[in-house]
């Protein structure tokens, strides 16, 4: 592997855009600071080439034992080669925000167009038929099976 570049991360939410066969894609990603983001090659380094010369991105979380990276592939607009125009070449998710993180939940709210979507995820008892409860910011919410989601949700303040 051959390192191409590296950024370290100041915000809390993180994007990445790239073309592939006329669609634009965009990874939106809850960061930290002092994530780093590191663009790099696979077997650049393969004497014997074996293996592919593929571009990797590594999101990385220094002194964490434990951890959780929340992201978000969004495909949105082309691009024309034939007429050299590009429609929608602009996301529609703005930040992921890990609001919540224990052995029980993890609970990530999205934010696209300036509506949020809650998402919840059951950690350790995920059958079709567990009943969940878990207050966030003061409200509970209830479901039942592995996951819960609801969109215009009000975004928590996050406590640390």
């Amino acid at each position: 592997m051959t390192l191409e570049g590296r950024i370290e991360h100041q915000s809390n939410s993180a994007q990445f855009q790239w073309l592939v066969d006329e669609t634009f894609y965009t990874l939106t990603s809850s960061v930290a600071a002092g994530d780093e983001w590191l663009f790099a090659r696979l077997g650049a380094n393969d004497a014997d080439f074996n293996l592919r010369r593929d571009t990797a991105l590594i999101q990385r979380r220094k002194g964490e034992a434990e951890t959780v990276f929340a992201n978000v592939i969004e495909p949105h607009g082309r691009y024309s080669r034939v007429t050299e125009l590009t429609e929608q070449p602009f996301g529609r998710v703005k930040s992921v925000q890990v609001v919540h993180n224990d052995d029980q939940y993890t609970a990530v709210v999205i934010d696209v167009d300036d509506h949020e979507l809650l998402v919840i995820i059951a950690n350790a008892d995920f059958s079709k038929d567990a009943s969940h409860a878990l207050q966030l910011d003061g409200q509970t919410q209830r479901w039942q099976g592995p996951f819960f989601y609801r969109q215009q949700y009000e975004i928590p303040t996050i406590h640390d």
